[in-house]
């Protein structure tokens, strides 16, 4: 079967650097603390905590992403960062 020269390239999903991922876990633990008025949502080891559990589940869903992707695209390959939505969320505070 011939491949076709402008078949879609395969998208490779990756997580955001861990920095980013403490940015927006430092934005989140501020807002919770100014709603809560409990400052222990600001000590480091909260944010720090916090951060490592969302960088390990964007790394779970990333690689459970490039799986799914694995079967239904060709060998090709481009690489897709997940950067621009954790930038979208990290600009929303939650609600």
């Amino acid at each position: 079967m011939n491949k076709s020269k402008h078949a879609a390239p395969r998208i490779e999903y990756v997580a955001p650097p861990i920095e980013m991922v403490e940015d927006f876990s430092g934005q989140v633990c501020l807002e919770m603390a100014a709603r809560s008025g409990d400052a222990r949502f600001t000590q480091a080891e909260t944010v720090k905590g916090f951060a490592a559990f969302l960088h390990t589940l964007l790394t779970i869903e990333a690689r459970r992403r490039n799986r799914e992707a694995s079967i239904d695209m060709p060998d090709e390959t481009a690489v897709q960062s997940s950067l621009t939505q954790t930038a979208e969320c990290s600009s929303t505070p939650p609600s």
